[in-house]
């Protein structure tokens, strides 16, 4: 017969397991983002100093960090942030928040094909003709 001891034994080796598995894929979505954001990778792997640049990135203050409930709140914010920052789907921004060990690291890899640079900003210029626009909307546009 199984003892309680055990299961509670499994329960606890498998959730390690899980938050370690968690923990190596947002240190290595961390390492990209900071990458993108000219910010040295390995900042990702230091305690403290990886949330304080991500949530600088993420435009969040950083003493939420300190604050009961409102850092766990702020940190499943921040992927969403980061998401939409980075031109991710409106369907993967939201499914980042629940599931941010799935597409965290998706969403990034596929932004990376595509722009392979920083998130574009928004600017008041007119775009060129030789880069592929039609003609001129009249509004505000990304740059690549």
């Amino acid at each position: 017969m199984i003892e309680s001891a055990e299961i509670l034994g499994c329960f606890i080796f498998i959730f390690t397991i899980y938050t370690l598995f968690c923990g190596v894929v947002f240190i290595v979505s961390l390492w990209k983002i900071f990458t993108k954001e000219n910010i040295p990778g390995y900042f990702s792997i230091i305690p403290f100093l990886n949330i304080y640049k991500y949530y600088k990135i993420c435009s969040l203050p950083f003493w939420t960090i300190f604050v009961p409930i409102i850092n766990i709140i702020c940190l499943y914010c921040s992927n969403y942030v980061i998401t939409r920052k980075y031109r991710c789907k409106k369907w993967q921004s939201l499914l980042s928040i629940f599931l941010p060990f799935i597409f965290l690291p998706t969403g990034l890899h596929s932004l990376e094909a595509l722009s392979g640079s920083r998130p574009a900003e928004l600017t008041m210029q007119q775009p060129e003709k030789d880069k592929g626009y039609n003609e001129y909307t009249g509004g505000l546009h990304y740059e690549h």
